[in-house]
């Protein structure tokens, strides 16, 4: 394939792209599909797959770099969606609810426009109204899951639920928005909670099977073979445990070497009670302040290497309630390239009770 028709084919791959993926739109600032979440069901799935081996066979033979960037992208996508199949857990359907308002949610907060943010505000709508459509199509995969995958996917319904009930109102009153914005984002709260009440009460009927059933051995020979052969180093079982020690010992001298650089002893207190203090009243600023003056030597050493912008403050602060659920310790979210709203990342900072 020449390069003009390369060209062309990536232009055409990403424009249909975001329709299949409308989470990645958002997250990337493409805002043209923030009010749909995209079709799960059996149908859907099928649909991204046969998108992804066309445009894989159309751009496998192309060393161009945009041809290798998509080619990337889309065995990805197919790993994801071919083997791991992760739509066959009932957490991957609340995950991906949750996962497809927060980063909406965000913006609402950054928003300056008055006509972004009702386009935000509706598309935020929509998008929470396709949840029974979403937790409908998950019922074409689900007939029997794990103790681990419905227990989180319960958690996660009740840390939501939660969330809705005692600390949404505050949040959305706090937003500098007008009566009318703020009574449609509250207007979702009783729909949201049956929404999920609904997918809780399926996933409590579903039939649970033991880890051990033979139903899981495809993804324990998988798993298997990710870790020995395909994607990871061929450790023996003693190379794997010195690499273990090592790390172990590595992750030692740096617990040491903070704690010997906290005058105030707080690290080796917050090490010792395994837990940081946190309630939802009133935030440690002190544990705060010492998280931005650790991730400022992180963000001094990206910039001097140029992975993040030089001219560029990433934004820190706690991480979101309606995240934590499902967010590391710490993360970075780096603007989206098509992003128009707020130019400008955000270090997330996850306390934990």
């Amino acid at each position: 394939m020449i390069k003009n028709d390369i060209s062309k084919t990536v232009i055409e791959f990403r424009d249909k792209y975001f329709r299949f993926f409308p989470k990645k739109a958002t997250h990337l600032g493409n805002h043209d599909y923030d009010n749909v979440l995209g079709k799960w069901n059996k149908e859907g799935v099928r649909e991204k797959i046969t998108f992804l081996e066309h445009y894989r066979d159309l751009v496998k033979e192309s060393l161009e770099i945009d041809a290798l960037i998509i080619k990337n992208i889309i065995d990805s996508h197919l790993f994801h969606l071919k083997v791991i199949k992760p739509y066959l857990r009932p957490d991957f359907f609340v995950g991906y609810s949750l996962d497809s308002i927060d980063y909406m949610i965000h913006l609402l907060e950054k928003a300056q426009d008055k006509a972004v943010r009702k386009e935000l505000v509706n598309s935020l709508v929509s998008r929470v109204n396709g949840f029974p459509i979403l937790f409908e199509q998950s019922k074409e995969w689900l007939t029997y899951t794990t103790p681990i995958s419905r227990n989180l996917a319960l958690y996660m319904v009740k840390f939501f639920q939660h969330f809705l009930e005692t600390d949404y109102r505050d949040f959305i009153y706090s937003l500098d928005f007008s009566q009318e914005f703020k009574e449609k984002l509250i207007g979702v709260i009783p729909f949201t909670i049956e929404s999920l009440s609904k997918f809780d009460h399926f996933v409590r009927t579903l039939e649970v099977i033991p880890l051990n059933h033979h139903k899981l051995k495809r993804a324990k020979n998988f798993y298997k073979d990710l870790f020995k052969k395909k994607y990871l180093l061929e450790y023996t079982n003693d190379s794997l445990m010195q690499v273990t020690e090592n790390r172990i010992k590595s992750l030692t001298e740096d617990m040491n070497d903070i704690s010997g650089k906290d005058i105030d002893g707080y690290f080796n207190r917050l090490v010792e009670k395994n837990q940081i203090p946190y309630t939802p009243d009133k935030i440690n600023s002190y544990l705060m302040n010492y998280f931005q003056k650790k991730s400022k030597e992180y963000f001094d050493f990206c910039r001097s290497t140029e992975l993040i912008p030089t001219d560029r403050e990433p934004i820190i602060e706690w991480t979101p309630i309606y995240k934590r659920t499902s967010s590391p310790l710490a993360s970075y979210i780096s603007c989206g390239p098509y992003e128009t709203v707020k130019d400008q990342g955000i270090f997330w900072i996850c306390p934990a009770k």
